[in-house]
This record gives structure tokens, sequence and C-alpha cells, in this order.
């Protein structure tokens, strides 16, 4: 009834008949469900002389009502077209997203990220309701990230447990899997040597 009453000119200024465009219905990929509030995020890359040279994501938040609008509260963040990890970001047109609340899991593993020499430090703050913890990224002399990739393993609807026996290792031992264990978060290498296993929280290189 609705595309009869398109063709018909009912929603024309004029009342002339329309035209009716049918598109793909686009579904929620399944990296994106623990990120995305309710909508679809979508990827901007920008191409120039047909080379990509920037790239974006708008992440829908419950501030936007799950769509990826930043004027009305979506998350912005830039992507590192080399690697593929987010830069900065912002939610709405302009504030920036410098801090991520606080857990004892993040500071965690922002210890041992530090340790690992991943990162340059971190700082715990609060603004006397919550506590957040900002995170300083490590660059080389060139100004490249030393992180050059992470993936999340574990995930709250498939965990991933391992015996320290199997505990994969991530690039040759380039990078390291740092491992969630009845002696704390351990990187696969203190893992393996302590001889205990554990939940593989992410993998980072």
């Amino acid at each position: 009834t609705h595309v009869l009453d398109i063709l018909d000119g009912n929603f024309s200024l004029y009342n002339t008949p329309d035209q009716v465009l049918f598109e793909e219905r686009i579904i929620n990929h399944n990296r994106f469900r623990y990120y995305s509030y309710k909508g679809i995020p979508d990827i901007r890359i920008m191409i120039f002389n047909k080379i990509p040279i920037m790239a974006m994501i708008r992440i829908p938040t419950k501030q936007s009502n799950g769509k990826a609008n930043l004027a009305i509260g979506a998350i912005g963040a830039g992507i590192d077209i080399g690697n593929g990890i987010t830069t900065n970001a912002i939610i709405g047109k302009s504030q920036i997203i410098e801090y991520i609340p606080h857990s004892k899991l993040k500071t965690k593993l922002a210890e041992v990220l530090k340790s690992e020499g991943y990162i340059r430090s971190y700082r715990v703050i609060s603004d006397g309701r919550h506590r957040f913890i900002r995170i300083f990224l490590k660059y080389d002399e060139k100004g490249t990230p030393v992180i050059e990739g992470l993936k999340r393993v574990s995930k709250p609807s498939r965990r991933v447990y391992i015996g320290y026996d199997d505990i994969p290792k991530v690039l040759n031992g380039y990078g390291v899997n740092l491992i969630s264990t009845s002696k704390g978060i351990l990187t696969d290498r203190e893992a393996r040597k302590m001889r205990v296993g554990g939940e593989i929280l992410c993998s980072v290189w």
C-alpha cells in the first residue's frame, strides 16, 4: 500500500506520479555486534588517484538511538589505512574521546601492555562519580604506532580457554597473547613458563 501511495504521487510536492527505489537490506556483521548499539556502523574510505588515502568508521550509540550520525551522538573514529587500527575518535561533532570507562581488567591489561613495550603509559582518573582509564600510545622515531595489530579472541558468546601446552604463538613470537589465568593477566611466554593455562583475551603485535 505504501509503495502504491508513492507511485500515485501522494508524497510528492505536486501530487504527480513518483518513483520507488528498492535497496538491499544490510545486516550487521557479527564483528560489530559488541561495538555498535542497535544500528549498523559504516566505514568510509577516501580515494585519491585510485589510491585509498584515508578512512573512518561511524558507530551508532545509545545517544544516537542506533543511527550512525555524528550530529546526534554517534562515534566517529579515524582508521589507519596501513594497519586498520582506529586512531583518534570523537563522539558527536566535536567531543574528543580521550578516556574509556575504568575496570580492574582494563588496568591489568594496560600494565602488561606497558611492561611489554606496546604503550607508553596509562593513567586512571576520576570525575568524582566515575573512574576512567587513559592510554598513551607509543610511537617509533618515524611516528608509526608500535602496536601494528590487535585482535580480540575470547568473547562473551565464545569463550576461548586453553592449556599452557597448547598456547599458540602470535606471528612466530613477534607478538603476544594476553591470557587471564589463576595467577593474573599473563603473556603467553609467562603462562608457558609458569605452566598455567587460562582464557585467551586478545592477541597483540
